[in-house]
């Protein structure tokens, strides 16, 4: 054991002292100014647990909110890369069917689906429309037995 600690000083006293030479005066300043405030915040803490409890709360806040955020971050990646990927997949997808069927092709099937597209909408329009006039009707039948 006598070895090791001989060694580690050794490596402690000329290894390290050329490489952290330019940390030094950051180290002392940090240590003047960092440790007195560290030793009282311990004392108050110690003084009250309440306070150490809330502090620990939230710290474990602020960790888990940073760590949902990282999962968030996370999980809108995959996401948005999958959505790229459908679009990319769809737009070259209309692309080979516009190369296979030709551009008129296309266009006389892209007329003939906006036809169909239309004529179901307005069929759902008009079966809203009777809907609204039955439910009318039928308010306007209940109202005169309501005042009876």
């Amino acid at each position: 054991m006598d070895v090791i600690q001989d060694w580690a000083t050794l490596l402690l006293q000329h290894v390290g002292s050329s490489s952290l030479q330019p940390l030094l005066p950051l180290y002392d300043t940090l240590r003047v100014h960092v440790v007195p405030f560290a030793q009282t915040l311990v004392a108050k803490l110690a003084e009250k647990p309440d306070l150490a409890t809330l502090a620990l709360l939230a710290i474990i806040l602020w960790l888990s909110l940073k760590i949902l955020g990282f999962f968030y971050g996370l999980v809108m990646y995959w996401v948005r890369m999958a959505v790229r990927l459908a679009l990319l997949a769809a737009l070259l997808a209309a692309g080979t069917y516009v190369a296979t069927r030709g551009v008129e092709g296309a266009a006389d099937d892209a007329r003939y689906w906006a036809g169909v597209w239309t004529k179901e909408y307005r069929r759902y329009q008009d079966q809203v429309d009777q809907a609204r006039e039955w439910q009318l009707q039928q308010m306007q039948q209940q109202q005169p037995m309501a005042r009876r």
